[in-house]
């Protein structure tokens, strides 16, 4: 990473990926899987942990092959976890149909929906976003907001 912001950023979101990880242990989560498929709300409600971290926790088992963007309010990429059959624009907007931008603007809602794959040969894909507010609330500024978004391939 060539700049303290990248690297502010990437050390972040290895925090996150660490205290998620604590509060939904490998054995557990994989438990809970298996009753649950990757339902983010069902395991969210099983360890009691809001849905934004089973979204997280859920993008790093490699048996998923599952992607996983985040942005802030003004919906600049923070994290590009792309797949085999989700691809990210490296440069320009990435499309503004995928549900994490209309999970910016409902911060606490959970969406779910079937999104394209860029490449016409690509497994159909699923998504599943939300956002949170990430910081202090202060007077006449508005709170700054993260979106996340999970992306699976749907089986078939």
């Amino acid at each position: 990473l060539r700049t303290d912001a990248a690297r502010k950023l990437a050390r972040a979101h290895l925090r996150q990926t660490i205290d998620d990880a604590a509060l939904m242990p490998r054995t557990a989560f994989a438990k809970a899987m298996l009753h649950t498929s990757p339902d983010p709300i069902a395991l969210a409600t099983a360890f009691e942990v809001p849905v934004v971290r089973v979204l997280r926790r859920l993008a790093v088992i490699p048996d998923l092959d599952a992607g996983l963007v985040l942005c802030d309010r003004a919906g600049r990429l923070l994290v590009r976890q792309r797949t085999r059959d989700f691809e990210i624009p490296r440069f320009g907007a990435p499309p503004g149909s995928w549900p994490l931008f209309d999970a910016i603007t409902m911060p606490g809602h959970i969406l779910s929906r079937a999104i394209e794959p860029v490449d016409d040969g690509a497994r159909p894909l699923h998504a599943y976003a939300t956002a949170e507010v990430t910081g202090p609330a202060d007077y006449n500024c508005a709170p700054p907001i993260q979106a996340t978004m999970l992306v699976l391939p749907v089986a078939g």
